[in-house]
């Protein structure tokens, strides 16, 4: 947008309302001359040969003129300085100017271009004297509005000028999306009633899905190149290189296919302001994908940042719900907390009237704690009673055993639920089951499976499942065709990272060639789709992925349930998707 959009046609009365000069006239040959530079755009020249104009000599009747067109051209050509004093001195010294309107009106737009808003309204108050302008003024002012970032800013602007219809509507405006607290939406509601706005200036027009030749993919990773050093191993962000090398085979295949993926791959930083002046770049708002980021200190502003411009994100890191309520633009390729309590419920199914009770030890992180919490609260809608609810710390094993040995109290309890990643507390409650001798299932971490203090034997024996999104059956054809194309780029095996990338750019790759860059309707029909790698993919009813595998030793195999009641017979397996008992 052009900044004199507002004020060209106010110019063109200008210009008519200038007396035609005589050829003889000295300063109106000067005066023309300028006034022609500018139209020309040649500004630095107009303001050389207008400058002496704006001095009062004898015979010099161009004087008001000068000053106006010297600061139209100075402000055109970014010298906002110098045409502020230029037109403070015009309005100074001739205020009964009858184009003096138009003067308060670029002191207006100078002053928002120098990002001095209170000014610029105090301008704008002056310029608004002539009822013809008040239209563009209006323009003028809403259009800066949007452009200020921070809310906060507007809010104070807004107290001041309480009754200002343009920054009411784009206040309005700001507080129409999924980021508002409970105070923001009070205001929101408080302008609409006040300044009598329609409803619909809170519902904006969704973007229609496009099907392109090809599809640009942000990728929003600290791939740290700066520091990158070949000749060494072990890089603490090897796991985000391993995900965008699985990516990068993902695009390989999806162009077999016929759909065509560009890749963009952005360095980020862990500074927030970095991460949003990365997101202020021009080509963001023509990705159609944008894949990130790692920092959680990120998520919301990339949220933000996609419901704003409408592109769809997909997270593949993050699990909170947080980042999901209200915003459709948003994916979890992880399911979100809620989502794993809900899945994991639904496995234990409803509960016994003889075993009715659960217990509940969670450990110190707060993904432990909120999982635990959503997870009672879902299975007690399924009439199962708590038992036990405790956070669980290394120095809590005495406490662990105690509960535990109560063998009374064991017989009603239907099973364990233990979100903590702590091996000492795994390894405490599989061993506490082990004296107790009952047969009571234990649902706890995939990691628990690198537990040195415990035999897989041990795992098996006492009915041990695990939480295992990234679940995939390493004898599968797909999973070796994967391996074989990996080691075959990189010359070195796939870590799970790895494999996670390409199920991630498999699966959006193919919504954005069968349903184009706003795939989120189509998505929420499609339903349960198979897997690259991976078991599947569902985002029907979530924007968090649906698919939680819950897996168990079976005669030595690692594999998954249905149900933590009813494990199914093991399957005939070939050998390299065996599991030996003992380590």
């Amino acid at each position: 947008m052009k900044k004199l959009k507002f004020f060209l046609p106010l110019l063109f009365s200008v210009v008519l309302s200038v007396t035609t000069v005589n050829a003889q006239d000295e300063y109106g040959e000067k005066y023309l001359h300028g006034k022609n530079l500018y139209e020309e755009g040649k500004y630095t020249l107009a303001m050389e040969l207008l400058k002496p104009l704006t001095s009062p000599a004898d015979g010099n009747k161009y004087t008001e003129y000068a000053h106006y067109f010297y600061a139209l051209s100075a402000f055109k050509s970014k010298q906002y300085d110098e045409a502020r004093q230029m037109l403070l001195q015009l309005t100074t010294r001739y205020p009964n100017w009858n184009k003096r309107n138009e003067a308060y009106y670029l002191l207006a737009n100078t002053a928002f271009e120098q990002g001095k808003l209170h000014q610029a309204m105090e301008f704008a108050e002056k310029a608004a004297s002539s009822k013809q302008m008040r239209p563009d003024l209006e323009n003028m002012k809403t259009y800066y509005f949007r452009k200020v970032k921070s809310l906060d800013t507007l809010i104070d602007l807004q107290r001041k000028y309480d009754e200002e219809l343009s920054l009411a509507v784009v206040l309005v405006e700001r507080l129409s999306g999924p980021f508002i607290g409970e105070k923001e939406y009070m205001l929101r509601e408080y302008l609409m009633q006040e300044f009598k706005l329609d409803r619909s200036i809170i519902a904006r027009p969704k973007k229609v899905s496009e099907k392109k030749d090809v599809y640009n993919v942000a990728v929003l990773f600290p791939f740290m190149v700066k520091n990158l050093d070949p000749e060494k191993s072990g890089r603490p962000n090897q796991f985000v290189l391993d995900m965008y090398e699985g990516m990068r085979i993902a695009v390989d295949s999806l162009k077999e296919q016929g759909v065509n993926i560009k890749l963009h791959a952005y360095d980020t930083d862990k500074d927030t302001a970095k991460f949003s002046a990365l997101l202020d770049k021009p080509e963001m708002k023509k990705m159609d994908l944008i894949v990130g980021p790692v920092y959680s200190s990120h998520n919301e502003i990339l949220a933000e940042f996609a419901w704003k411009n409408q592109i769809n994100v997909v997270n593949p890191f993050a699990n909170s719900n947080s980042l999901i309520e209200n915003n459709n633009y948003v994916y979890l390729f992880q399911p979100s907390v809620e989502t794993q309590a809900f899945k994991i419920a639904g496995y234990v199914g409803k509960a016994d009237t003889a075993r009715n009770n659960a217990i509940i030890l969670y450990g110190e992180s707060v993904k432990d704690s909120l999982l635990a919490h959503a997870y009672r609260d879902t299975i007690e809608r399924m009439d199962y009673e708590i038992a036990a609810f405790r956070k669980v710390k290394k120095s809590s094993v005495k406490d662990i055993k105690e509960l535990l040995g109560d063998s009374l109290l064991m017989t009603k309890v239907s099973h364990l639920f233990v979100p903590s990643s702590e091996q000492i507390v795994a390894a405490t409650v599989v061993s506490s089951l082990d004296v107790l001798r009952m047969d009571i299932p234990v649902i706890g971490y995939a990691e628990w499976l690198n537990v040195q203090l415990m035999s897989f034997d041990q795992l098996e024996r006492r009915q041990v499942h695990f939480i295992m999104p990234e679940y995939m059956d390493y004898g599968s054809k797909k999973v070796k065709k994967f391996k074989k194309a990996y080691v075959k780029k990189m010359d070195i095996y796939p870590s799970s990272y790895a494999f996670q990338g390409y199920e991630l750019m498999s699966a959006f790759g193919n919504y954005l060639g069968k349903y184009g860059n706003m795939f989120n309707e189509d998505l929420q029909k499609c339903g349960r789709t198979d897997g690259k790698v991976m078991g599947a993919v569902d985002f029907s009813c979530s924007n968090s992925n649906q698919v939680v595998p819950l897996i168990k030793f079976q005669n030595s195999f690692l594999g998954p349930v249905t149900s933590v009641k009813k494990p199914l017979p093991s399957p005939e397996v070939s050998e390299d998707k065996k599991t030996k008992r003992k380590r």
